[in-house]
């Protein structure tokens, strides 16, 4: 069964010409500025983000298919997104490494505190995997507040 050796959220991922991505603005804390408290639980915000897991082979698993599973649970425990994602590593492929991205649409903003991605292989279910990163509210500023001095 393959070993996850990366899991990570991101802002995007940029391949270059080799084929070899980018990791871009790494996940750790996710602000966001509300307008007023308390933000109704189902609240999405209007980010695009990629979900990485890579995933190392050995060569008995050439051409083999698997299946990754995927759940994002929000702080207060709901899941957010549950998808699949099917993958197969080709021959020729030197490094026998698979590079899957799965890319999503909205951001789980209804609850403040650890979220968490968690991800395992079909067959393989006793070992999950999780990627632990926190949502964070700012306060909005109060328009009478005197500015200050950068």
């Amino acid at each position: 069964m393959p070993k996850l050796v990366t899991l990570i959220a991101c802002e995007k991922v940029i391949i270059d010409q080799k084929g070899l991505p980018s990791l871009i603005s790494v996940f750790q804390k996710m602000e966001f500025m509300v307008p007023h408290l308390p933000v109704p639980a189902d609240a999405v915000a209007a980010n695009q983000w990629v979900v990485a897991a890579f995933w190392q082979h050995t060569d008995s698993e050439i051409g083999v298919p698997f299946k990754q599973h995927l759940i994002i649970t929000t702080p207060d425990g709901k899941i957010f997104a549950a998808l699949e994602q099917g993958f197969i590593i080709p021959a020729g492929v030197e490094d026998r490494l698979s590079k899957n991205f799965l890319n999503l649409q909205g951001f789980p903003v209804g609850a403040e505190g650890p979220m968490s991605v968690t991800v395992w292989l079909d067959g393989d279910e006793a070992n999950k995997y999780t990627y632990m990163l926190y949502v964070k509210y700012l306060e909005k500023p109060s328009e009478d507040a005197a500015p200050k001095p950068n």
